[in-house]
């Protein structure tokens, strides 16, 4: 039985690694970089990058409720379904609208997904923003301003209601403005004394990283290891970073 439950779990593992980057994206004047940790081996979060017919690219990150295979298998049906519904709808918002009324009506059972949607178009240097009750990305101005963007804008997270709006926000991207998309992996991991890494500490690190993305991701990765110092990661952790770079 254990040897049956282990071959599940390794089965799962390779589906959800199959659905993930295997490489950054290009895209004139931008960079990328991303990293994505599993607690156990089959993890809830879940981060895609997809090309979209007119030159613009979507970034969508997200986490599922839960672990191993039942959130797995939820993934694989948000890979597939967020791409379907970016590549049809005219806008980050109205993707995520029609995303959430069939996760809400596919009969999957109440499970709790947030996700952020970003639609970078390299042309105009804007980022078209929607957020179902994932935390907010951050953004680092040139000058090392680091902002929350969109917190007050998302909406609920997926599948609570079939009816519901996204709101979209707009954000231009100006030479080496980096935008960080995080899942709660980052902020919620502990230390041998409860305490989270936190929201302020991100910032302060953000801040303080490199600028290129390849040495900006590794930096807060190394920031949250070296925090709670050993103890086994308790939940996935996943980061993606993009840079204008010029």
């Amino acid at each position: 039985e254990q040897r049956e439950i282990e071959r599940e779990l390794d089965f799962a593992t390779q589906v959800q690694l199959g659905f993930l980057p295997s490489e950054a994206p290009q895209l004139p004047g931008y960079e990328f970089d991303d990293y994505y940790e599993p607690a156990h081996r089959v993890g809830g979060d879940y981060f895609d990058y997809i090309r979209l017919p007119n030159g613009n690219l979507g970034i969508a990150v997200g986490d599922v409720a839960g672990k191993g295979v039942p959130a797995a298998l939820l993934m694989a049906r948000l890979h597939a379904s967020a791409r379907y519904h970016l590549l049809s709808a005219t806008s980050a918002g109205e993707a995520l609208s029609s995303l959430n009324s069939e996760i809400a009506t596919s009969g999957l059972g109440f499970r709790f997904i947030t996700l952020v949607l970003a639609v970078i178009n390299p042309r105009t240097n804007q980022v078209h923003i929607a957020n179902a009750g994932h935390l907010p990305p951050i953004l680092r101005k040139g000058n090392g301003e680091v902002t929350s963007v969109g917190h007050t804008s998302s909406g609920m997270p997926l599948g609570v209601i079939p009816q519901q709006n996204y709101h979209e926000l707009v954000l231009p991207m100006e030479p080496h403005d980096t935008l960080l998309f995080f899942t709660d992996g980052v902020t919620e991991a502990m230390d041998s004394k409860q305490h989270i890494f936190g929201r302020e500490r991100l910032d302060d690190t953000f801040r303080d990283a490199p600028g290129p993305v390849r040495e900006l991701v590794p930096h807060i990765v190394d920031a949250v290891e070296n925090f709670i110092d050993d103890r086994n990661q308790r939940d996935d952790m996943c980061v993606v970073a993009v840079r204008r770079v010029e």
